[in-house]
């Protein structure tokens, strides 16, 4: 940040430029995505990236939970049991959707 000069002072600013901050300082939080696999799904899908026994909440677009459970990370999830449509997928605090075919 220039630091300047208000015009009407006598005092010079000589190395006026003051960073903010450090670049390098920023940290950026990792972000591990997970998927839902396949998209759109007629029987069931799986979820990659998670990589312990994890709550999956599945509802439907109005918001009802049609489906809650934890799975471990080989584990299909099975969805025969919906009517077609779209459904939201959560799991470790994210969120995705996915088309019942």
């Amino acid at each position: 940040m220039g630091l300047g000069s208000n015009g009407l002072s006598t005092t010079t600013y000589h190395n006026d430029i003051v960073p903010l901050f450090e670049p390098s300082n920023i940290k950026t939080p990792a972000i591990e995505a997970i998927h839902f696999y396949p998209n759109p799904v007629s029987e069931s899908f799986r979820i990659s990236g998670i990589t312990e026994n994890t709550l999956v909440t599945i509802s439907n677009i109005s918001g009802k939970i049609v489906l809650q459970r934890t799975i471990n990370p080989d584990e299909v999830v099975s969805i025969t049991h919906l009517p077609k449509g779209v459904y939201i997928v959560q799991s470790e605090g994210k969120t995705g959707k996915i088309i019942k075919e």
